[in-house]
């Protein structure tokens, strides 16, 4: 069985001397694991280091065996991003999120686009507003919990119905409360960021005109 496809590289883990089992978000095939030989050893490590988006081949006698990664190119080094703390930090939190709640060989195009999508905005040097850095981060873990099937309900008020003057949050349940019913639950409620709502689940980048 071979699989070629686009990647995000989210991991590698040691395998002998010099090889790595190396995990790897898809664009098509969702998290796929597999044997990268002499990757320690290799000359061109720090140009396939978690972050980096590349074109892989994936090949196994069988889908359920661990097979052999081949990295074919290099579309995207992100090694930049250590050098810029925040970056780094949410970058981390990003591959962290991706490795421990993405099912293996489970198809997840939504969830690959919104990764590559941060991604960009995480390499661009030009973007360095720490609040729209991390609102963006935010969103991306919104469209994450929808994706997964815990999405929040932040289209209307829970309690009325209305769509308009949502403050409130449940922490418990998920959604959205405006403010002239939620008001007396404030206590037990959590404030909802208005860049979610005018950015429903997340499923466009945040632009200047959401904050």
């Amino acid at each position: 069985m071979e699989i070629i496809d686009q990647a995000i590289i989210l991991l590698h883990s040691k395998l002998g001397e010099s090889s790595a089992i190396t995990t790897i978000l898809t664009r098509n095939n969702g998290i796929i694991k597999g044997r990268l030989g002499n990757y320690y050893t290799r000359r061109d490590k720090g140009s396939i280091q978690p972050g980096n988006i590349v074109t892989i081949k994936w090949r196994a006698r069988l889908s359920s065996q661990l097979g052999n990664i081949t990295i074919n190119d290099i579309l995207k080094n992100n090694s930049h991003i250590i050098y810029q703390p925040l970056k780094l930090n949410l970058l981390n939190c990003l591959l962290s999120l991706l490795c421990n709640n993405l099912l293996e060989n489970d198809p997840c195009f939504d969830i690959f686009q919104a990764s590559h999508k941060l991604l960009e905005i995480l390499a661009d040097n030009n973007f360095t507003d720490k609040q729209k850095l991390l609102a963006n981060y935010i969103l991306f873990e919104v469209k994450l919990l929808n994706e997964l099937g815990f999405g929040m309900q932040i289209n209307k008020c829970i309690i009325c119905g209305r769509p308009d003057k949502l403050v409130y949050i449940s922490p418990k349940t998920g959604n959205a409360a405006c403010l002239e019913h939620g008001y007396d639950y404030r206590d037990k409620l959590l404030t909802l960021p208005q860049f979610i709502v005018n950015n429903q689940f997340g499923n466009d980048i945040l632009n200047d005109n959401n904050i």
